[in-house]
């Protein structure tokens, strides 16, 4: 009982700030109106040479924008601009992942009564690993040489 009074009187309350809300917000808005001259005439005093106005008109120009320029990631953008409209855009980007020439990594691997501890430190092509039995309590070192890459 005292929950369902509880209910009706918070949805109560919240319907009588709701329209309190709504009612002193209508008149906190104030529409404005203004006035805009468009003047179409302009006067210029040297001559104008209207050819030279129009070839410009209906040449398509193009426009290459970098947009982002970072040393491993480009994007450009390309309008093309036609009588004074946007006939097209382009974004084109290219992205380098960035070559470490060091480098260490640290794993575990497990089998039949075998449970090693492993690091390598990379430098170039290089590595050098090294390992640790926690079964056997041996230790083993190694290196190897990258052959190829692709």
């Amino acid at each position: 009982m005292r929950k369902g009074c509880a209910i009706i009187l918070f949805v109560l309350v919240a319907a009588i700030l709701f329209g309190a809300g709504f009612h002193v917000g209508r008149g906190a808005v104030h529409m404005v109106a203004y006035t805009v001259h468009v003047n179409d005439t302009i006067r210029l005093s040297a001559d104008v040479d209207t050819a030279a106005i129009l070839q410009q008109y209906f040449t398509k120009k193009v426009y290459n924008d970098p947009i982002i320029k970072t040393e491993y990631i480009e994007v450009h953008l390309t309008d093309t601009v036609y009588m004074n409209g946007l006939l097209g855009r382009t974004v084109s980007y290219s992205f380098r992942f960035p070559e470490y020439k060091h480098s260490f990594s640290a794993g575990v691997m497990g089998g039949y009564r075998s449970l090693k501890l492993m690091a390598a430190y990379r430098h170039k092509r290089i590595e050098f690993i090294g390992d640790y039995d926690l079964i056997d309590k041996s230790c083993n070192v190694g290196a190897k040489y990258y052959l190829f890459r692709w």
